[in-house]
């Protein structure tokens, strides 16, 4: 079992390429997934599409992705090379709208063309018992959910 986790986005030179994304006005949502066995909500609404963005930047150049929680903003080349390496778990990669872009610093290069995707998480999940993880009140055996957590000595995931 292997995960790989990202920590710093940066640019081909090496420097930051800090970028965030928000929603143009007038983005439409669904609804939020919830877990058919409690009634909890297990995620954020649904964004739906036309995918129309606002994009701001303080790097020197448009990284190649973008995180925004489980959404991702990537560029063609970032789709190329993912699915080159035979990596799993890039979902609903579908073209955006820039509306909007804010840049800090000036940027030489032309602003890629960007699409949403989505993280699929699947059926990963963190081992509670072996995690030491604390709730108050009960857990949803299903979802994994429950009321306040209060603290985990570390995150270990269920080999199943």
């Amino acid at each position: 079992m292997q995960f790989f986790k990202i920590d710093d986005v940066v640019s081909d030179d090496g420097q930051p390429a800090d970028s965030q994304f928000v929603a143009s006005p007038g983005a439409r949502v669904g609804d939020a997934p919830m877990c058919t066995t409690c009634g909890g909500f297990t995620g954020m609404c649904a964004w739906l599409p036309p995918f129309r963005i606002e994009l701001e930047t303080w790097g020197n150049s448009y990284p190649d992705l973008v995180l925004s929680g489980a959404i991702l903003l990537v560029t063609h080349r970032f789709v190329e090379q993912w699915n080159d390496s035979g990596l799993i778990g890039l979902d609903d990669v579908r073209p955006v709208q820039i509306t909007r872009i804010r840049s800090h610093r000036r940027i030489q290069a032309a602003v890629p063309a960007y699409y949403f995707a989505r993280a699929n998480t699947g059926t990963t999940a963190i081992d509670l018992e072996a995690s030491e993880f604390e709730h108050e009140g009960q857990v949803c055996a299903a979802c994994r959910l429950g009321q306040a957590l209060k603290r985990w000595k570390r995150v270990i995931i269920e080999e199943s």
